[in-house]
C-alpha cells in the first residue's frame, strides 16, 4: 500500500510543477501587460494564471492592481483579501502583507469606505513602519 502511494505521489510531482510553471508564465505575461498599460490583457493572463493556481499570492495581489487600474474596485478588494489570506506570520512575509493591507485600503478609500480603509493603513504600517 505505501509503494503505490510513493509511486502515485512521484507521478503526481512532475504534474503540480508544470501547473506552477504555466501559472507563473500567465503571471509574467500579465505582468508585461501591466507595465505596457494594458489592463485589460493583464487581467484576462492573471485570471489565467488563477484558474490553473488559485492558491497563487501573485496572481490575486496583480489582478487586484489591473482591476484597480480600472477602477473596479469591489473586485479589486476581493483579489487583494485573497492575497491577504494566503499569507504566512514570518517575518519575510511582513513587506507582502504591508503592501497588500496598503491595497486593501486604497480599494476601501476609493469605494469611500473611510474608516475601514484608515485601519486598513494602520496594519500596513505595523507591518511595514517604513512604508
Amino acid at each position: 500500500m505505501k509503494k503505490i502511494f510513493f509511486i502515485l505521489a512521484l507521478i503526481c510531482l512532475p504534474t503540480a510543477s508544470l501547473l506552477a510553471q504555466k501559472e507563473s508564465s500567465d503571471v509574467r505575461h500579465g505582468n508585461q501587460q501591466y507595465h505596457k498599460e494594458q489592463y485589460v490583457k493583464a487581467e484576462t493572463d492573471y485570471r489565467r494564471g488563477l484558474d490553473k493556481n488559485n492558491g497563487s499570492f501573485e496572481a490575486h495581489y496583480n489582478l487586484g492592481d489591473a482591476l484597480f487600474k480600472q477602477e473596479k474596485y469591489e473586485d479589486a478588494l476581493h483579489e487583494f483579501l485573497a492575497a491577504d489570506s494566503l499569507l504566512t506570520n514570518k517575518d519575510s512575509d511582513r513587506k507582502r502583507r504591508s503592501a497588500t493591507a496598503h491595497n486593501i485600503g486604497n480599494s476601501l478609500f476609493a469605494m469611500q469606505d473611510y474608516g475601514n480603509a484608515v485601519e486598513a493603513y494602520k496594519r500596513s504600517l505595523r507591518d511595514n513602519p517604513k512604508d
